[in-house]
């Protein structure tokens, strides 16, 4: 997509939206299990930072579609969420309720501006 963006710009926009490109185990990338990871099927996390400096070179702004409100089962967070439910040690974290079905339902309480501890 880089080496597109003289072409991009050309054409009048501004801007590019990339849908979800961090890694993930699903085609569409909206369950992210590390949104510090830009899934190989994309590139490195070094190739999303010379898309974006080379965009914003040329005058083109990057928005990167993230799904923040839900996760992958494999994502760290969730895992350390439902390890601490089995321990009951939540802390405010998310919330927990025993499904109707199998597993839980999880209700995510916030995300504190320290993402990654």
């Amino acid at each position: 997509m880089t080496q597109k963006l003289s072409y991009i710009r050309s054409l009048g926009f501004t801007g590019i939206w990339l849908t979800p490109i961090f890694e993930s185990p699903t085609y569409h990338k909206y369950n992210a299990t590390d949104y510090f990871t830009v899934d190989s099927q994309f590139g490195t996390n070094d190739d999303l930072k010379t898309l974006v400096d080379t965009a914003h070179d040329d005058g083109i702004k990057v928005i990167l579609d993230l799904a923040l409100n839900h996760s992958s089962t494999e994502n760290e967070w969730f895992q350390e969420s439902v390890n601490a439910f089995a321990k009951e040690e939540l802390g405010g974290f998310s919330r927990h309720r025993r499904g109707k079905g199998r597993g839980l339902t999880l209700f995510p309480e916030h995300l504190g501006s320290d993402l990654r501890r």
